[in-house]
């Protein structure tokens, strides 16, 4: 049977429209998640609530999507139930979540895990029996309540005896030198409130060898240099507190004193033999007219434009070269032609035609002002462009002067430390950059030569930022010559290369010539002469003369490898 279907009639009310039209969403505006940050322990829960307002102000509900930017850590519940897992790393993780609007709308949440909480520490009790030479690490296990391997927490090692053993910050056991029977201590391990400690044996030891430094040595007749001798076990590792016994073969040439102290006596060579029980070592003493050990390949010429002065204060001048010329091994520079130069700048009436490829010094000895006046002068004319180092220099000094500096024995260490200043000591610093200024006053911040006053000369304290250059503080007369260009003359008294002259020793230190080093020589800082920082502070026996040298010229011009001249300004 057919059935009728029955329609309603459609009535439309007055002012009604009769066709339906959905309503359209409100357009998101904000998401809002509470707590906004999250700081949770390793293995924590909690729940995020996200509010979401339209663009009105007004609440509405929506379909929210949550993400993890690491779910291997922190996950999240599509009804934002946060979950962390546990970070065996020391520091703590951070994750991301995000809720995800539809419809448009997200609000980013950082999360922070912490690192789980230590719960055991675990160090092996067995004794460690090490001998010499032999390293052991010490790596204690950290583990959570669950008994996850934590990595990354602050261990901190202490030894209860460092001449048995000593532990290094990352708990490495080292086994420093000693004589004779074998020594124990505990290493003690901790972290945080957790201590354990393990019992080290280490055995016995006997003198290896002994080393002796520097191992050849050059001294001219009346000068003095210490060697040092070094003990080492039979794995080659140092030992504190060894006493040398010293003996020479011929205190004809030169002699020694129980603390090393070598004094050349006259010309020849001879060995110098280092006793520590029963294990000798040696070195050869080799004692020349200058002092000089053998010319490396930088060439330094000498030229006396007004004619050899008088033999003695020639041989000065030959000695400095030949000392300077074993000390300063090479330049990286390129030599430089000079095709009639005019160098008037640098000596009167001067003209250069050569190829220089190390450095040229023009000396002279001549009346200036008499006796007790100006010394002279001395340093460098012209400056190679591409290294900045002098290949052309000067030096003049007053014929009235230089009688009375022979008589005081000092005239070899007055031409020695003046034609370091043509060499660069002083006059090439700022150009260097090698000036800085310190809280106490100007300094030398080349690292080689600071790394020698510190290790070198016992100047550990006084050069820790620097070497101290001359300020003139508190020294009548000092002025603008002897100021930047020196060191700190009350602190480094006898030393050459202050700014004043003492009577006995003035020694080249390998602090100075490592600041060779630092403005762009090659040098052998064996070469320097025996020197500390205490015994300079104590006067060193030394009496001084109350002479202040002559303030180094400083170059005119940079030239290129074609005798090319720029002038330089200051």
């Amino acid at each position: 049977m057919r059935r009728h279907q029955r329609w309603l009639p459609l009535i439309c009310l007055p002012l009604a429209a009769c066709l339906f039209e959905p309503t359209r969403p409100e357009d998101v505006g904000q998401v809002v998640v509470t707590p906004g940050a999250l700081q949770l322990a390793s293995g924590a829960e909690t729940t995020l609530v996200v509010s979401i307002l339209s663009t009105e102000g007004r609440t509405i509900r929506r379909p929210i999507v949550w993400s993890s930017s690491d779910s291997a850590l922190v996950t999240v519940s599509p009804e934002g139930a946060v979950s962390a897992g546990f970070v065996t790393a020391g520091a703590a993780a951070t994750v991301t979540l995000r809720a995800t609007v539809q419809g448009g709308g997200f609000a980013a949440v950082p999360v922070s895990v912490a690192p789980s909480p230590i719960s055991t520490f675990e160090l092996s009790t067995t004794p460690l029996v090490l001998a010499h030479g032999e390293t052991a690490q010490i790596q204690p296990q950290l583990r959570d309540a669950d008994g996850r391997l934590l990595t990354g927490r602050p261990l901190s090692f202490f030894t209860r005896d460092p001449t048995a053993a000593t532990v290094s910050a990352s708990g490495i056991v080292t086994t420093p030198g000693f004589l004779g029977d074998s020594r124990s201590t505990w290493i003690i391990v901790g972290s945080g409130s957790f201590l354990d400690s393990v019992f080290v044996t280490v055995g016995s030891t006997t003198v290896g060898s002994v080393v002796v430094a520097p191992g050849t040595v050059y001294l001219a007749p009346g000068r003095t240099q210490r060697l040092a001798a070094l003990t080492l076990s039979p794995s080659g590792i140092p030992i504190e507190g060894t006493v040398a016994s010293w003996s020479t073969r011929d205190p004809s040439v030169a002699t020694v004193d129980t603390t090393g102290l070598v004094t050349a006596m006259a010309l020849g060579t001879v060995t110098i033999l280092a006793d520590v029980g029963g294990s000798i070592r040696d070195a050869v003493v080799n004692v020349n007219p200058c002092g000089a050990a053998p010319a490396g390949t930088y060439p330094i010429g000498l030229r006396y434009p007004n004619g050899p002065p008088p033999a003695a204060i020639d041989t000065a001048f030959q000695c400095a070269v030949q000392r300077l010329a074993a000390i300063v091994r090479s330049a990286s520079g390129a030599s430089v032609t000079m095709t009639n130069f005019n160098a008037e700048g640098c000596l009167p009436g001067l003209a250069i035609n050569e190829i220089i490829t190390g450095l040229v010094i023009f000396a002279s000895v001549e009346p200036i002002d008499g006796p007790g006046q100006v010394l002279g002068s001395a340093g460098p004319c012209y400056v190679r462009s591409d290294d900045g180092l002098p290949f052309v220099g000067r030096m003049r000094f007053d014929s009235a002067d230089l009688g009375a500096l022979a008589a005081n024995k000092v005239l070899g260490d007055v031409i020695l430390h003046e034609m370091l200043h043509v060499m660069g000591f002083g006059t090439v610093w700022n150009a260097k950059g090698m000036l800085s200024s310190g809280i106490s006053g100007p300094l030398f911040i080349g690292s080689e030569a600071r790394l020698s006053c510190v290790n070198n000369h016992g100047g550990g304290s006084l050069c820790s930022s620097g070497v101290p250059v001359e300020s003139c503080v508190g020294i009548p007369g000092c002025g603008a010559g002897t100021q930047l260009s020196h060191w700190r003359e009350p602190l480094f008294n006898s030393e050459l290369m202050t700014g004043y002259l003492n009577s006995g020793r003035n020694p080249l230190s390998r602090m100075s010539i490592q600041s060779l080093s630092d403005i762009g020589y090659t040098v052998d800082a064996s070469l320097g002469e025996d020197y500390s920082v205490l015994s300079t502070l104590l006067m060193d026996g030394a009496t001084p003369l109350g002479l202040r040298l002559p303030a180094p010229a400083l170059p005119t011009h940079r030239v290129d490898r074609n005798g090319r001249a720029t002038p330089i300004a200051y």
